[in-house]
């Protein structure tokens, strides 16, 4: 049985606590898209220019997701309003870190200033902002509500949604050929099918043989990935994917919720602090793929209800050559709800 999913986004509020979106920033772009998300989520948006009214906000509004600047020019200025140094101590103090999204122009390797200031779960390059407004509007509400709930929540209505069940180890290659062949039907470059097949087929490896545990002991991981096997009710893996006008989306879903928070910014944060870092095989971030997922350009969520249900979602643009994909959206997201223990 597919792992059940508990709520439908389209009918939950996000008004049954206080909170609404927030952006410290000294950029239009960036005020732009606070407006466009909050009115999109029908959010309450604030733009704010120093610390001090952050905290007043947070006092508030504690509850609120964070849009935060993270390369304005003078960033690293102590004495600016918004340096790094002043908003970083603003929000360890007052802020729910796990609802705080850093944006900036670069990959975050051109940002050493960040190396000891890692208190944020999600990154969203500014790119085409504008034209992704509503993507990254239902990336927010994922971080408000916090819990797997199916890649519908990601798209408008009308949009045809895909849904395959995976039952055996065999099946893997008829579903990445399924979506192989949806994508041949789009006008998308053939680089960019070639990326979405081939980590498609990294995150079904991922549900197939890492995420099983039982008793802390992850029982598939050294099980041979050629081996072609009937999974068990539990260990039944499902696949969503639907194609938009300004995007497109994969969810790979297990039921085990066993990819730990620990594991995932571990690997994040190494991939863009230290260029030459690469996981090593065999932990669950290798499992994952997510060193060649992020270096690619796609974008990744990572939803976990832990020991419950886990949602790994790939995302790119619906684009017609690759120099478009370099100046579209671009992102990385990891929501976890309740305990991380598992």
């Amino acid at each position: 049985m597919i792992c059940k999913l508990k709520i439908d986004t389209h009918s939950v509020s996000l008004h049954d606590e206080r909170m609404g979106i927030a952006v410290v920033t000294t950029r239009n772009e960036d005020k732009n898209l606070c407006t466009e998300a909050s009115k999109v989520l029908s959010l309450e948006g604030v733009s704010i220019g120093d610390a001090e009214e952050l905290t007043a906000y947070l006092a508030k509004d504690p509850n609120s997701i964070i849009l935060w600047d993270l390369d304005h020019p003078e960033a690293t200025v102590p004495t600016h309003p918004i340096s790094i140094q002043r908003v970083s101590t603003v929000l360890k103090k007052h802020a729910k870190l796990e609802r705080v999204l850093g944006i900036s122009d670069n990959e975050l390797t051109t940002m050493p200033y960040l190396a000891n200031v890692r208190i944020f779960d999600h990154h969203l390059f500014r790119r085409e902002l504008a034209g992704s407004s509503y993507l990254i509007a239902r990336l927010l509400e994922s971080i408000l509500i916090g819990i797997p709930a199916g890649i519908e929540r990601f798209f408008q209505e009308g949009v045809k949604v895909q849904k395959l069940a995976l039952e055996s180890s065999a099946q893997r290659k008829t579903l990445v050929e399924a979506v192989n062949k949806t994508l041949e039907k789009t006008s998308l470059p053939s680089r960019l099918n070639i990326l979405i097949s081939q980590y498609t087929d990294e995150l079904l490896m991922n549900a197939i043989f890492d995420a099983p545990r039982k008793d802390g002991v992850f029982y598939k991981k050294n099980s041979d990935r050629t081996s072609d096997f009937v999974l068990d009710p539990l260990e039944t893996v499902a696949l969503e994917f639907a194609v938009g006008q300004e995007y497109l989306s994969v969810c790979v879903r297990d039921q085990f919720g066993s990819m730990t928070k620990e594991a995932f910014m571990k690997s994040v944060w190494k991939n863009f602090v230290r260029d030459s870092y690469k996981p090593a095989q065999g932990t669950p971030a290798a499992g994952l793929g997510i060193y060649g997922i992020l270096q690619s350009g796609l974008s990744l969520s990572y939803i976990c209800e832990p020991g419950v249900c886990t949602e790994a979602y790939l995302f790119a643009p619906t684009v017609k050559n690759i120099k478009a994909m370099r100046k579209s959206f671009r992102f990385w997201s990891a929501v976890y709800s309740g305990k991380n223990d598992v």
